[in-house]
Formats: C-alpha cells, sequence, structure tokens
C-alpha cells in the first residue's frame, strides 16, 4: 500500500507545496495535483519536482479536452525529466460544466477520447513519429481538412522513460472497463470498498480480461476524508462540499458516468446513513443558503443531496477580507488565524 495525499488549491500553492515536503520526509508516496479551472497543475507539478526528492508528482487530473494528446504527452514528459522519473499522468473527462463552460470545447465522446488520448501518449514517449487516424484525432491533419503540410513527427528530446504511468479518473461502466484495459491507475471518486465489486466489478473483469499481460495489474487509488473530532454532523459538514461539487457542479442535471455511479453505490449503503441525512435536509429548509441551490434539471436524489450539502456547508466559508484560505474549520474559526 502506498499512501498519497491531494494538493490543496484552496490557498497557496507555495504554502502547499511546503507542507508535502514535509509529508515526504514522514513518509508520502505520492501527491495528486488538481487543476478543475484554478491554476495549471503542471506549473506547480514542476514546483514540486523542484522541492521534493522522492515523492510521485501526478496530476490530478488533467482534462482531455483542454491540452492536445501530444501536448499531454510533452507535459508529462517535461515534468518526469524535472523530477528524475516521478511523474504520473492522471487523465479524467471532467465534466461538461467545465468543459463546456470554462474552456469552450463541445463534451463528446469521452471514452473514445480517453482511449486516443493514452494510445497517443505512449506513441509520443517511445519517440515514434506521430500517426495516428482514430475516430476523435487524425494526426497529421488530413490534407483535405488543412493546409496539407502537416507531417509525422516525434519528440525531439529522450525522455527519461517511454513508459510513464497513465492513471485514469473514471465511474461509468464503459470507462471503467476502458481504464482497466489500458491505464496502469484508477482513481474512482467516492469509492466504498463494501460497494465496490457490486458497482464496478463486471467492468473491471470486462477490460482486464483485454489488459496486455506484459501491463503490471491496475492500482487502485482510493481514499476518503479523515476528520477527528466530537460529533458526527459537523464532521460530515466538511465533506459535503466534495460532494456536492461531483454530484450538482460538475454533473449539471445531466445523467452523467458520475451520478449514475454515486446513485448506484448509494442505493447499496445502509438505511440509517441516509436517515441522517434526511434529517439534516428537513432542519435546513428554514435557513437562508448562501451558495446556488440545484437546478431543475437536477433529478430528485441530486436535489435532495445537494440542499443538504448546501445547509452543511454555509457556515464554512470565511467571508474575512484579510482571510487567505476562505475556510472555517469544524467549531467555526477561521483557519488563517490558527
Amino acid at each position: 500500500m502506498r499512501i498519497s495525499t491531494l494538493l490543496s488549491y484552496a490557498g497557496g500553492f507555495k504554502d502547499a507545496v511546503t507542507e508535502i515536503a514535509e509529508l515526504e520526509k514522514a513518509g508520502l508516496n505520492l501527491v495528486w495535483v488538481p487543476e478543475a479551472y484554478s491554476f495549471d497543475a503542471p506549473s506547480a507539478m514542476g514546483y514540486i519536482a523542484a522541492r521534493t526528492k522522492t515523492v510521485t508528482i501526478a496530476s490530478g487530473i488533467l482534462p482531455i479536452y483542454s491540452r492536445t494528446p501530444s501536448l499531454l504527452a510533452m507535459t508529462a514528459a517535461g515534468i518526469d525529466y524535472l523530477s528524475d522519473g516521478r511523474c504520473m499522468l492522471g487523465l479524467g473527462a471532467s465534466g461538461p460544466q467545465v468543459i463546456e463552460g470554462f474552456h469552450g470545447v463541445p463534451y463528446v465522446a469521452p471514452v473514445k477520447r480517453m482511449r486516443e488520448v493514452i494510445e497517443i501518449c505512449r506513441m509520443v514517449w517511445r519517440r515514434e513519429r506521430v500517426q495516428y487516424m482514430g475516430s476523435e484525432f487524425q494526426i497529421p491533419v488530413p490534407q483535405d481538412k488543412g493546409t496539407g503540410l502537416g507531417k509525422p513527427l516525434k519528440l525531439i528530446n529522450h525522455p527519461v522513460r517511454e513508459e510513464i504511468p497513465i492513471a485514469v479518473a473514471s465511474l461509468g461502466p464503459l470507462s471503467v472497463a476502458m481504464t482497466a484495459e489500458l491505464a496502469d491507475a484508477w482513481l474512482p471518486a467516492f469509492y466504498t470498498a463494501e460497494a465496490a465489486q457490486n458497482v464496478w466489478g463486471a467492468a473491471l473483469a470486462k477490460g482486464n480480461a483485454k489488459r496486455d499481460p506484459n501491463r503490471a495489474p491496475l492500482e487502485i487509488f482510493a481514499g476518503g476524508m479523515v476528520a477527528i473530532g466530537e460529533g458526527l454532523e459537523p464532521l460530515r459538514d466538511l465533506a459535503r462540499p466534495q460532494a456536492a461539487l461531483y454530484i450538482g457542479g460538475m454533473a449539471h442535471g445531466q445523467k452523467t458516468s458520475t451520478t449514475t455511479s454515486f446513485q448506484k453505490a448509494a442505493t447499496l449503503r445502509k438505511p440509517s446513513s441516509f436517515r441522517t441525512f434526511t434529517w439534516r435536509r428537513e432542519k435546513s429548509r428554514g435557513r437562508g443558503h448562501s451558495r446556488r441551490l440545484p437546478s431543475q434539471k437536477f433529478s430528485d436524489w441530486q436535489r435532495e443531496f445537494c440542499k443538504g450539502a448546501s445547509a452543511g456547508t454555509q457556515s464554512l466559508w470565511c467571508d474575512r477580507p484579510e482571510c487567505k484560505s476562505r475556510r472555517k474549520d469544524a467549531s467555526g474559526a477561521c483557519r488563517s488565524m490558527r
């Protein structure tokens, strides 16, 4: 088992990387660097490479719509060089709200696109001349679609490794099967051990049946938030913003792989966990919410969950102008004042 952590992008990168350097001394094996629609992840990954010695530096994740496959491969190869072979390329489809709303790119064919990105990245790292004719990418661009001047090229530099590990964030059955077939590691969000086989067992088996026998077994990076304190509800409030982001914001009312898999996993949980949630939602009805509530397109279960999430998190955001973290802890104290 390896120990990993997620780099926070809520505060300053420099302070967060200083913490990573200290955690490395204590035995940290891997750090995931998120991007979403914050500062770009590769800049922080390069900075981490300069400040650390042994920790694996993984993007967590880079969306496959905002960069070409060749650029993704170049970026990973560059960070792998700076870190002496410690890079892991974490990829994901993100969601339509970020891809179309922030990047202005149509969110189409995520599974096909992911497969082609992985195949092209590995061609680049092997320093092959990139010639690829897929449904999503045609490299070089065909003569009838461009100037006709493009020609196959290979990476100028010699990468540190021909095989940089690729981790894929996936949840739906098709994308999980593709992950088990091609990727080196899997990042399942909202992973619950007792429900994993029921939710993803068939997809993993389907993908593993097609997996190259020369490739190492698929690694699974699944963790959860840990909080220590008195009472369950204030501690659960700390997890609600992340869940609301993916269920409400990233899905944006669509039946995506994120919402479908979460709903399927949720039905396998014990009823007691939902009794607690229903009580929180009922109790919060009389309060004013500072966060935007779910749109009318949301399904009933999404709307109910996000109402509870909004109620549970409204007291966790600090509105002091001088606050650097913009967050409060479970007791309501500003984190910047600790």
